[in-house]
Formats: C-alpha cells, sequence, structure tokens
C-alpha cells in the first residue's frame, strides 16, 4: 500500500517529559484503508563521544490528529521505557565484555616499552611455571 505522509509537531507544552511532540499521519493513496499515526521523540543516550539521540517510532491508536495528540504520551511511554531497557541491557553486556579482556599496554595506547612481540600469555604469568 502506498501512503502519503504529513508531519505534525506540537512544541512547548506544558508536559515535561515530550515537550516536544512529533506526529507523522499516514494516509493511504490508492486503495480504501486506515489512516496511521506514528508518533517519534528523541532519546538522549550519553556516550563517551557525547548525547546521541536515538529516534523511538511507535502508532498511535486514533481516529484523528487531535486524538493522536491526546494519546501521544500514553503511546510513547511503552516504547520509551522498552528502548531504555534495550539499551541497559547492551551497555551491562558490553561491560561484561570488556571486563573480560585482558589489554596490553600496547592495546591501551601506552606504548609498552620493551618487548613487542604480542599479547602476553597469561600462562607466562603463573607462579608455579618458574
Amino acid at each position: 500500500m502506498i501512503y502519503q505522509k504529513e508531519e505534525f509537531v506540537e512544541e512547548g507544552s506544558d508536559d515535561e517529559k515530550f515537550p516536544v511532540k512529533r506526529i507523522e499521519r499516514w494516509q493511504p493513496v490508492y486503495e480504501e484503508g486506515a489512516t496511521k499515526f506514528i508518533g517519534s521523540v528523541a532519546l538522549g543516550v550519553r556516550t563517551p563521544g557525547g548525547v546521541q539521540q536515538l529516534p523511538v517510532d511507535f502508532e498511535i491508536d486514533a481516529e484523528d490528529l487531535e486524538e493522536a495528540f491526546e494519546k501521544f504520551e500514553a503511546a510513547a511511554n511503552p516504547k520509551v521505557e522498552e528502548m531504555r531497557s534495550r539499551l541497559q541491557e547492551q551497555m551491562q553486556k558490553a561491560r561484561q565484555e570488556s571486563s573480560q579482556r585482558i589489554v596490553t599496554p600496547d592495546q591501551a595506547g601506552m606504548g609498552g616499552g620493551g618487548d613487542q612481540s604480542g599479547p602476553i600469555d597469561i600462562n607466562d604469568l603463573r607462579a608455579d611455571n618458574k
């Protein structure tokens, strides 16, 4: 199905959680069908490179544009929480993976000086091998 898409933005509302609400209205062009309302918010994610904006899109069950804006927060909340959960899981997994790696001084950008023969073999460090 082919849709015509229009974008509507509500700014400056008293809503502290979603001060900017963005809704797209998708109307079928050639066939009969229901109009879709797609809400969108940007979730700020703090990364080593600064804050990145992660888009979160969700469908709003509404008959018209006014109703879509009224139902915006109720439709957005579960999707935003789901995205936060997924991000936390990914960050936890990344932390676990990074804590299991052995980083040599050369890999960490510290130079390491001396022998440049490659990574350290953990078996060479065991006291019972001496």
